[in-house]
């Protein structure tokens, strides 16, 4: 199915141009888990690493907001602790350049990851 997209400017008639790919995707999930804030860092940095997205320099930990990020070529990925120390819960975002699916497949598959080691 072509996605039409429609440009106009000031005194020049509409452009219509058939776009060949989508735009970027980004798919959360999240699960209640039993450990601390600083298991969860430690386990996001497993992860990320082990999938092939941790950089030298991916953890932040500014005023109790708790992040772990990687990426590579097409996907972004953020595992947020930041709520584990109140609720439990920790949250991953990935995104892909093209691809909700590829997403949220990646997405659920780090938090897997994280929450059963």
């Amino acid at each position: 199915m072509a996605v039409w997209i429609a440009s106009i400017a000031v005194s020049t008639p509409a452009i219509f141009i058939e776009s060949a790919k989508a735009g970027p995707a980004i798919s959360f999930v999240y699960a209640s888990v039993p450990f601390t804030q600083e298991q969860c860092m430690s386990r996001g940095i497993s992860v990320l690493k082990k999938e092939g997205l941790l950089r030298p320099d991916n953890t932040l930990n500014l005023n109790e907001t708790a992040f772990v990020n990687g990426e590579n070529d097409d996907v972004t990925a953020i595992v947020d602790c930041s709520a584990v120390k109140i609720s439990k819960r920790v949250t991953v975002m990935v995104t892909h350049a093209t691809d909700l699916g590829i997403a949220f497949e990646r997405a659920k598959i780090i938090l897997n990851k994280i929450s059963s080691r």
